[in-house]
């Protein structure tokens, strides 16, 4: 449940000095702290789970960071940075895993808890994220 969430900002207006770029971005950083894709602002202590799940379809990506390090999955299987996997491709640019799709979207994950998440205008409106676990259907 996502009641003990606090809204830190929500004056975004859309205007042409914020012109719209044909994707939009949510973030999630620090222990607590989440913008989603409308530029709302939040605070949130719970205890999530610190794992994003990503769903295309059947098919289903892990972040996440065990006792060994980051990890990711695909549908369940560990898989090695840099890779790809069908329409997906997994790699490391500088301290980030980078998980990109040409379906449009892309996942910049700093390995601890930093992580971005932008999706082109084709996934905005079919984009859902669960507050009670973090995760993103596409």
């Amino acid at each position: 449940m996502f009641t003990e969430s606090t809204p830190i900002n929500e004056t975004h207006i859309p205007s042409p000095t914020h012109p719209h770029t044909g994707s939009a971005r949510c973030v999630a950083w620090g222990q607590d702290h989440y913008r989603t894709f409308d530029n709302k602002i939040y605070h949130y202590k719970g205890a999530c789970k610190r794992e994003l799940d990503i769903y295309m379809g059947n098919d289903r990506i892990s972040l996440k960071r065990d006792s060994s390090g980051p990890v990711v999955t695909y549908n369940g299987a560990v898989v090695p940075v840099p890779s790809s996997k069908g329409v997906v491709i997994f790699e490391k640019i500088s301290s980030y895993i980078v998980v990109r799709s040409s379906i449009g979207f892309q996942i910049r994950w700093d390995t601890y808890e930093m992580v971005f998440v932008t999706v082109t205008d084709v996934l905005l409106g079919k984009t859902k994220v669960k507050r009670t676990r973090n995760f993103i259907s596409m």
